[in-house]
């Protein structure tokens, strides 16, 4: 059963040769790196850095989840007019505007900035994600529909998972040393650690000292 099993997978990794499911995997993976680890770093910002409640800080990302909406059901048009790669590989770099919009946000930036980066991020997802799980299917046989719909889910669930855990870590390194050259010596060291804890904590602890 095992030797069954080790040779049905093997015998399944020869579709990544075909491009069409190997880059399309590799897009969902990269768009869903870049969705969840977006809202992992947004919704902190928009808490610590803005100052708004769980509560208006989800409500501010409804503009994200709106276009998608408006924009996924329309993405086969835009394929049977234009092409799945050029639909994609638009989708693909609007999404990467949007973290290039990210990218100035200061703290006094206007909420209308935040809304535009998501937006434009959101049409990006809207028009590559649907053509790239499309082509994943398509470019497997009938028998092996199976194959094609748990990688379909797999590229999603690994790219987000590690879209937290890639981005999640440049942040608490950045955070961390930004602390440790910010607190000023007299800082009791039991103060200090819990301000390295978290960004919360930090202002907790900035607000009683």
């Amino acid at each position: 059963a095992i030797v069954l099993t080790v040779g049905m997978f093997v015998d399944d990794l020869k579709y990544f040769r075909d491009p069409r499911f190997s880059v399309s995997a590799v897009t969902i993976s990269l768009g869903f790196f870049a969705m969840f680890g977006l809202f992992f770093l947004l919704t902190q910002y928009l808490q610590f850095v803005k100052g708004y409640s769980p509560l208006v800080a989800g409500f501010a990302t409804v503009p994200s989840a709106l276009t998608m909406l408006i924009v996924t059901p329309r993405s086969p048009q835009l394929v049977a007019r234009f092409g799945a790669r050029k639909v994609v590989t638009t989708g693909m770099l609007l999404v990467a505007t949007a973290f290039l919009i990210y990218s100035q946000l200061s703290p006094d930036a206007p909420y209308l900035a935040v809304a535009a980066a998501l937006v434009v991020g959101a049409v990006g997802m809207g028009m590559s994600m649907a053509p790239a799980s499309t082509a994943i299917v398509s470019s497997l046989p009938l028998s092996k529909a199976g194959v094609a719909s748990a990688v379909n889910d797999v590229t999603r669930e690994v790219g987000g998972a590690l879209g937290i855990a890639v981005l999640g870590t440049i942040l608490t390194s950045r955070f961390t040393s930004s602390m440790d050259d910010r607190l000023p010596a007299s800082v009791p060291d039991q103060v200090r650690v819990g301000a390295r804890t978290s960004i919360n904590a930090a202002i907790v602890i900035a607000d009683k000292l």
